[in-house]
């Protein structure tokens, strides 16, 4: 059987998955929708099909929402952060007409899609990140402005929790955007250290090169070098509650 064959077949697959209703919650199912959503003649109308088989799943999900708050998060994220933004969805409201968290949210949304490293593209460097969300969104609306400055403030360039790389090789953890302030835990070679490490204020202006953060390299999620990390770092994984 052809690629194309195959792509189709397991397309069908999936749409039976998702209508049983035994995916609804799945995230992974939705990221396969989105993965295969392509032009071609011979997978058109299964993508279609595919697509209305998730808005169905979604709408249930939504409406199975109690918590106002949440669902106006879950509705307004892609909404217009001010008038005239382009490609935003629902289409039919104003920006003074989505709740500020909302808006916020969006910001978050929006830097989170750009860091991490994706399947289909490498991560945004941070830096380069926060420095296109504020081209993109400066000056445009007066409320907006608060809420970007205060994103920044909150997010910094180094989010707490992140992980970034030295120019000696080392990695440290960040304590707060702040500064920031770190705390190293491997060596220079990449190894884990046996002892707690001091933290650094990264601000401070004799400090070594050599431990200043290595801009060429995005931060990292504590998850994806978790066995690195001291035990007093370590975030508790996902079903161990």
């Amino acid at each position: 059987m052809s690629a194309d064959g195959n792509m189709i077949k397991n397309t069908h697959a999936e749409n039976n998955t998702l209508d049983n209703g035994s995916s609804c919650s799945s995230k992974k199912n939705l990221t396969g929708i989105e993965k295969h959503l392509h032009k071609t003649k011979e997978n058109r109308k299964p993508a279609r099909e595919r697509f209305e088989a998730a808005r169905r799943c979604i709408k249930k999900a939504f409406d199975e929402i109690n918590n106002p708050f949440i669902k106006n998060i879950v509705q307004y994220h892609h909404g217009p952060l001010y008038k005239g933004e382009e490609r935003c969805y629902p289409s039919d409201i104003l920006p003074d007409q989505i709740p500020v968290y909302a808006r916020i949210c969006k910001l978050a949304d929006i830097y989170d899609a750009m860091t991490p490293k994706r399947c289909y593209k490498e991560a945004f460097n941070q830096i380069n990140a926060v420095t296109d969300i504020v081209r993109s969104y400066a000056r445009k609306d007066m409320i907006l402005q608060y809420i970007l400055q205060s994103f920044i403030k909150g997010t910094g360039i180094y989010p707490p929790g992140s992980i970034v790389f030295l120019c000696n090789g080392q990695m440290g953890y960040v304590l707060d955007s702040k500064g920031p302030f770190i705390i190293p835990f491997t060596d220079t070679k990449g190894n884990g250290l046996s002892d707690m490490s001091e933290p650094i204020n990264l601000s401070d202006s004799n400090l070594d090169e050599a431990l200043k953060i290595d801009s060429r390299k995005s931060i990292k999620n504590p998850c994806e070098v978790y066995d690195l990390l001291p035990q007093y770092l370590r975030p508790e994984k996902a079903g161990s509650l």
